[in-house]
């Protein structure tokens, strides 16, 4: 108890925007009995609540310069809210990226990353995996998850990662790998790739952080052998569809595992045929700034004929690349880009082994996520990394070959970093 009464907040604000998304529903069914209550409001309350206890904390931590980045950002978004008629660019939607989405920069600004903050988010991850799990049991009474669950593989994927990032920090690994095997199998069950993806890089990420590149190429030179012996054997397409038709006897879904059966991994499930019309749109004119949402107004009715699938309310661009290219023309959208690439870089070189498990957990929940689905416009996580990027409690480790470009811009903003 008296670790949550300490000034440090860090472990309450990571919790909120890390774990809890993945057990808000449940909670908010468990206080729903007592007092109903909608769900978009309980979450409003909970948070509200949380930020009372946090705002002080997070206050110390804030410039004039980042309040200035908010509120430009901010001014932006307004901006072209104002001057389209994009249907997709509601009100709702200008509010819920002004004050839910773009403050979490804040939370990344503020947070402290040490060996202090990892036990407690570890315990409540091992928390929020088996209540998912138990949770999902519960569900799976009423109705199969026939098709995959991907928006919730996406939520419960934090916890998984703080689980997985416990082999590169405890020594006693036995539980430790028992746990992730049940986080990577309840993963497999919720029958999306992406996140599946994402949990692949988070671990080659910490083990060269924490081994180098020498021993990261061995190992992955191994594991590929080894791999390729296991595929060409008979016994592979047996244990698959044993495991398969376990996943589907018991209400999970199979898909993951009867596309890697077919060999289609790399399917892009309708966004091939997506992103072409709008690749098509950039080269009409690739320095047109359309603005945000222009990608889900331009693809309002478009069909996809290859899965009958239409978009009858538009949809994103499926890509972060693609899509700040669409929105802001090539020059914009590639210096943005840029700008982002170099800042996580940034924070990968000069945060140490203590902070990167968050840093790595965060780096593949955003970037590596929206590289293959969602869209930054709705992504907390996203804004939180770029908060992270220039919060002085990460990137205190200095490191001697700097890229020349950072070298020019850290000196020219020395008096605000």
């Amino acid at each position: 108890m008296r670790y949550f009464l300490k000034k440090d907040k860090s472990v309450w604000l990571l919790s909120m925007i890390l774990l809890y998304p993945a057990i808000g529903n449940y909670i908010w069914k468990v206080f729903s009995f007592l007092i109903p209550i909608n769900f978009n409001l309980f979450t409003f309350f909970v948070w509200l609540i949380v930020l009372i206890c946090c705002i002080p904390f997070i206050i110390k931590s804030i410039k004039w310069t980042h309040m200035l980045f908010y509120v430009l950002i901010s001014f932006v978004f307004v901006l072209f809210w104002y001057f389209t008629d994009y249907d997709s660019f509601d009100y709702i939607a200008l509010c819920n990226i002004i004050f839910f989405t773009i403050p979490a920069f804040f939370i990344g600004l503020s947070i402290n990353i040490d060996d202090k903050t990892f036990k407690p988010l570890y315990f409540l991850s091992i928390f929020v995996l088996f209540a998912s799990i138990i949770y999902s049991f519960y569900y799976l009474s009423d109705r199969e998850l026939s098709t995959d669950n991907m928006d919730y593989a996406y939520k419960v994927l934090p916890s998984v990662l703080i689980i997985a990032s416990s082999l590169f920090i405890y020594k006693k690994k036995f539980w430790n790998i028992i746990l992730l095997l049940i986080s990577l199998f309840f993963l497999i069950a919720l029958g999306t790739r992406g996140p599946i993806l994402c949990f692949i890089i988070f671990i080659l990420i910490m083990f060269w952080k924490k081994n180098g590149f020498t021993k990261l190429f061995i190992y992955i030179s191994f594991i590929s052998f080894v791999a390729l012996i296991v595929i060409w054997s008979p016994l592979y397409e047996i244990i698959i569809l044993n495991i398969s038709e376990f996943l589907e006897n018991i209400g999970f879904s199979p898909r993951v595992l009867d596309m890697l059966i077919e060999n289609n991994l790399s399917d892009g499930n309708g966004r091939n045929a997506l992103q072409d019309k709008l690749l098509t749109l950039i080269k009409e004119n690739p320095i047109l700034i359309r603005g945000p949402f222009s990608d889900r107004q331009a693809t309002i009715n478009f069909y996809d004929p290859d899965y009958f699938t239409r978009y009858k309310n538009g949809t994103y661009a499926h890509n972060i690349i693609l899509e700040f290219i669409f929105d802001y023309g090539i020059i914009v959208g590639v210096l943005l880009l840029f700008i982002i690439l170099f800042y996580t870089i940034r924070l990968v070189a000069r945060s140490d082994k203590s902070s990167f498990y968050i840093v790595g957990m965060v780096i593949c929940c955003s970037l590596v996520h929206l590289l293959i689905s969602g869209s930054y416009l709705t992504s907390s996580l996203f804004f939180m990394l770029l908060g992270m990027s220039v919060n002085k409690k990460i990137i205190t480790k200095k490191i001697k070959n700097m890229l020349l470009f950072e070298i020019v811009c850290i000196r020219y903003f020395k008096y605000y970093y």
